[in-house]
């Protein structure tokens, strides 16, 4: 009866380990394309605000991380842009000397959605939110 205790108590433990969350640093890392893109905006002149989402082709715009925190961003009809990425808890701050600060909200094995805002002279304040895959 001891045995099947003992063994009952090993194989609950090691499904255990197995089912951890794996830390953010450990699924960044890699190639990642973007799916879509969402922007709300708050027109200047007052208007009401409006939101516009598009789609990518596919691997039109991506975003591949180094183990040593640099990004690199492609497309979105822009050149490419090289940055550095930091955690802070379970955030990762992306910074671009051509854009702005990109927050990581939601991360897994295979999806990752980064929110940012920026705002336009004439448009007014853009609200972004990316979703890459992978």
């Amino acid at each position: 009866m001891l045995k099947l205790f003992i063994f009952c108590l090993l194989l609950g433990g090691g499904s255990k380990l197995s089912d951890a969350p794996k830390p953010a640093a450990s699924l960044i890392g890699g190639t990642w394309t973007m799916e879509s893109s969402t922007e709300e905006i708050t027109p200047i002149d007052g208007s009401p605000r409006f939101t516009y989402t598009r789609t990518d082709a596919a691997g039109s715009t991506t975003m591949v991380f180094s183990d040593h925190g640099e990004v690199t961003y492609a497309g979105r009809g822009i050149s490419t842009s090289v940055g550095t990425y930091t955690y802070s808890g379970n955030t990762l701050t992306m910074t671009f000397v051509s854009s702005a600060v990109r927050t990581i909200t939601g991360l897994t094995d295979h999806r990752m959605v980064a929110q940012w805002h920026y705002d336009h002279v004439i448009l007014g304040r853009h609200d972004v939110s990316d979703t890459f895959t992978r």
